[in-house]
């Protein structure tokens, strides 16, 4: 029996466009947020260690950085955004992140704070 039914195939590209608009857009504001809290004292070190896994610098610890944002979360997004956000992240954190090019200047700042 010939099938027309091409659910399959869209539903497959739908979720190939969700993942280029995750890594596309929220991934560089997420950057940025961490780059900004990383000049902050009270959790510098937690940032910068972050903006290295999301950066490709450093080996992705998924549930730490599921903690990380969901506390920027907390303080930086509406209440009404939040869980958004959150499932969002948890989508991002599960595929493969796009490489970003992050700034050599800010990176090596980030190596500075989380080195020991």
């Amino acid at each position: 029996a010939l099938s027309f039914d091409q659910s399959a195939a869209v539903a497959a590209e739908q979720d190939k466009l969700s993942s280029r608009a995750r890594n596309g857009l929220l991934l560089p504001r997420i950057l940025t947020a961490l780059q900004q809290d990383m000049s902050a004292p009270a959790g510098a070190n937690v940032a910068a260690r972050t903006y290295l896994m999301l950066g490709g610098l450093a080996p992705l610890d998924r549930d730490f950085a599921e903690r990380t944002l969901a506390a920027l979360y907390e303080r930086i997004a509406p209440p009404g955004a939040r869980a958004s956000l959150r499932a969002k992240t948890a989508a991002l954190l599960a595929g493969p992140l796009t490489p970003i090019a992050l700034d050599p200047v800010v990176a090596e700042d980030a190596r500075t704070l989380t080195s020991p």
